[in-house]
Order: C-alpha cells, then sequence, then structure tokens
C-alpha cells in the first residue's frame, strides 16, 4: 500500500507541473471492469486560454499488455458528447516499459486530446472507458493490472 502511494505522489508531481486547472485520479484497485468508468468533472471559465488534456496511467509491470485502448467520453456544459478513441503503448515492441516508477508500479501519461480552447465555460465531464479487446472476444471483461487511472488538463 505504502508503495502505491508513493507512486500516486510521484506521479501527480511529475506528470504535470505547470499551470494546472485540473488534476484528479480514480484508484481502479488491481482489476479494471469493462463497466467501470474513471469520471471527472472539472470547471472552465476562461474560454480564450489554449488547454493541454494527458490521461495518466498508473499500472504494474506483471500487465500483460504491450498497449491499452480507452474511450475518452467528453461531456461540454451545455451536453454535447464527443468520443475519441486513444491507444496507449505502455511497452515498445520488445516489451520494454515506457512509463517511469520505482519497484513494480509504473507511471505513464500520453496526450489525449491536442492543445485546444474550450468553446463554453462551465462544468465538463471527462470519463475514461477501458476498451481493450483480445482475439474472438468483443471486450476483456476484466483487466488486471491498472491500478489507477487519471487526467490532468493544464493551460498551454
Amino acid at each position: 500500500m505504502k508503495k502505491g502511494l508513493v507512486a500516486l505522489v510521484l506521479s501527480s508531481l511529475f506528470s504535470c507541473t505547470n499551470n494546472v486547472v485540473f488534476q484528479a485520479d480514480k484508484e481502479m484497485g488491481k482489476t479494471w471492469h469493462t463497466d467501470s468508468l474513471a469520471t471527472f468533472h472539472f470547471q472552465v471559465s476562461d474560454t480564450l486560454s489554449v488547454y493541454s488534456c494527458k490521461l495518466n496511467i498508473r499500472h504494474t509491470i506483471t500487465y500483460s499488455y504491450q498497449n491499452l485502448y480507452v474511450f475518452v467520453h467528453t461531456t461540454t456544459p451545455k451536453g454535447k458528447t464527443t468520443t475519441d478513441t486513444v491507444n496507449c503503448f505502455l511497452a515498445d515492441k520488445a516489451g520494454k516499459w515506457k512509463g517511469k516508477g520505482v519497484g513494480n508500479v509504473l507511471n505513464y501519461s500520453t496526450t489525449i486530446k491536442e492543445p485546444e480552447t474550450y468553446q463554453s465555460s462551465g462544468e465538463y465531464k471527462i470519463e475514461i472507458e477501458q476498451a481493450m479487446r483480445y482475439g474472438k472476444k468483443s471486450k476483456i471483461e476484466f483487466l488486471n493490472e491498472i491500478l489507477s487511472i487519471g487526467v490532468c488538463i493544464k493551460k498551454y
């Protein structure tokens, strides 16, 4: 448990540093069920600034796959929802992990939206849904070794 807490603190410090507007993580335990969404709500008041949005993933070195597919559902204050599919390459083709960490827990960060302005002020919602598939399976119901999912939004 202490290793996980240290990794979470380090992730928070290094994944997103300057001009942070919003940052939060959702613990997934050791198994991410396909029906479990990581949901984040944040406020935007400045519609003139440009923002970047990053996805932070904390996983163990025993995660079984090279990548992690997620659906990112973004809902505006006016209720419009868009969905993007993001492929997070957690390891290279040789199996070397791309994330940083201590021990068997790694922190990986990737951009999920190119820098953009928000068109409306108000509350936005981002939902992260795991979208992993394998072979003939329509989905992987229980995805093991993903410990937490986080979002970091900062002014660019």
